[in-house]
């Protein structure tokens, strides 16, 4: 899957809610992720993203969820594949030997 990510700067919060709501969106109430990202070894923040790949553990409403991601044209637009996974820490074991495995943070 490609997955591209887009963030708005909103400067008025309850005119874009009530845009939405005229277009017969709502919004559900917030979702808490929690997120472990892995870098490969030698990449730092403020490192360009292109062409480099990640591995993330995230949990959601007690599901977890194992994906590895690749910037491609911009590090918003994404090439990524996830797969729900059962065990969260047997995961993050795993990942350790892998050349992948800098934990960077959670």
């Amino acid at each position: 899957m490609r997955e591209i990510e887009v963030k708005y700067r909103v400067g008025d919060l309850e005119a874009l809610l009530v845009a939405l709501k005229s277009l017969g969106i709502e919004l559900s109430e917030p979702v808490f992720q929690d997120d472990q990202a892995y870098a490969p070894v030698g990449w730092q923040f403020g490192d360009s993203k292109l062409g480099v790949s990640f591995l993330r553990l995230r949990t959601v409403g007690g599901r977890h969820y194992f994906a590895l991601k690749q910037p491609a044209d911009n590090p918003q637009a994404c090439l990524e594949y996830e797969t729900e996974i059962a065990d969260r820490e047997a995961m993050h074991c795993a990942s350790q030997p892998l050349a992948l495995a800098r934990h960077t943070i959670r």
